[in-house]
């Protein structure tokens, strides 16, 4: 929209707040002096301030899933709620050892954590803390904590009470003139009701933090070994010695078929060795032959 249209909208908002912008604005300002002078009159510990509590433990426990239970109920029973329960099991160490020929004995150290997020009404909060320490076994650290949005939640309030709208949708219809016009309006009611709804929300996450402390604990046992006998895979794989001589005759059968496929398959080699020992052996003994008749005429002539 141009600056000149923007301009032809101020009349038209001013036009449309004469009508009841003095006694709202009135109105608002005197529930705002109102509340002002309450809250800076309210004394730091009144009742009637909005102050939101926690409290955050970190303990050390013989058995955490025992201390889990026990918390649990114990908000349960005070009228509260378990936002969040968390346990684990981490493992430290892992071993394994001989037992038997046919079973191992696994051993592993693990320590099991657990964190809890507990809401508990205001009223019952102080009950619930001063019994934590008779379920614990050593506490390592405790946080308590309060915060006051008295202030905040004034505002909230304040904001809500006097965010009536200045003119309604119908009158500055009838006053508006152009598409654009309606348009505007449009967007300025819309933004209206989103800011309406985000503070009837946020004025309920108030009292709901006001009304129900946050407790966050985190428990720790010492570290527990954890031992089982569980079946040894290499015994189990093991194969039986009759299993073992019947693989061996089979193998050595599967062999000397092997060896003779190979004579079969080489025997032109073989018949040529045949034929070449042969004739080495013949011409072999003529020349011995052959040796002993010029040695036994050379001894006769003599």
């Amino acid at each position: 929209m141009s600056t000149k249209k923007l301009w032809w909208l101020l009349p038209l908002a001013c036009l449309a707040a004469c009508s009841n912008g003095a006694n709202h604005e009135q109105n608002n300002r005197q529930n705002a002096e109102s509340v002002a002078t309450d809250s800076v009159a309210m004394p730091l510990n009144a009742p009637e301030r909005k102050i939101i509590r926690t409290a955050d433990f970190r303990c050390e426990v013989a058995n955490v899933l025992t201390a889990v239970n026990t918390l649990e109920r114990a908000v349960t029973s005070a009228g509260g709620v378990v936002q969040e329960s968390r346990v684990e099991n981490n493992t430290d160490m892992a071993k394994e050892v001989y037992y038997k020929s046919d079973s191992l004995k696994k051993m592993h150290t693990y320590t099991t954590t657990a964190t809890l997020t507990l809401r508990v009404p205001v009223a019952a909060l102080d009950s619930v803390v001063h019994s934590i320490p008779a379920m614990v076994s050593f506490i390592d650290s405790r946080t308590l904590k309060q915060s006051d949005v008295t202030a905040d939640y004034t505002a909230n309030k304040l904001q809500i009470e006097t965010g009536t709208k200045v003119y309604s949708a119908e009158k500055a219809t009838k006053l508006a003139k152009k598409a654009e016009d309606l348009v505007a309006v449009q967007q300025y009611e819309d933004e209206n009701t989103a800011q309406y709804i985000n503070r009837k929300i946020e004025h309920m996450r108030l009292l709901d933090e006001v009304n129900y402390a946050t407790l966050t604990i985190a428990l720790a046992q010492p570290t527990q070994v954890y031992v089982q006998v569980v079946s040894n895979p290499d015994f189990i794989a093991a194969v039986p010695f009759t299993t073992q001589l019947g693989e061996a005759v089979r193998e050595g059968v599967t062999m000397l078929e092997g060896l003779f496929v190979g004579l079969v398959t080489i025997w032109p080699f073989i018949l040529l060795g045949l034929i070449s020992w042969t004739v080495y052996k013949y011409f072999v003994r003529r020349y011995r032959d052959n040796v002993a008749e010029i040695r036994s005429g050379g001894a006769v002539s003599q």
